[in-house]
């Protein structure tokens, strides 16, 4: 599986639900995808790109001026989040 499918489906399948139950007036204002200098970003990972800084992630942007914080257990499946003020 590529990285952009990865990072898709991490959001669809578990982040999304918990952004919905958790903060679900934030929504609204974010766009969510994945950014970097990493081969996944451009869709062309492979097996050997794989060995360094790869895995599942995504990237959210925020049209609020508050900052937030948000850490993804995956050994646990669960959100925190934070709202600094």
């Amino acid at each position: 599986m590529k990285g952009l499918e990865l990072a898709k489906r991490l959001y669809e399948e578990r982040a999304r639900k918990l952004f919905e139950n958790e903060l679900p007036d934030l929504i609204p204002q974010m766009a969510v995808g994945l950014v970097g200098e990493g081969s996944e970003c451009f869709g062309f990972d492979d097996e050997i790109s794989r060995d360094h800084d790869w895995g599942p992630a995504f990237c959210i942007w925020l049209r609020t001026a508050a900052v937030w914080t948000v850490s993804w257990r995956s050994s646990r499946g669960s959100l925190k989040v934070s709202r600094s003020a």
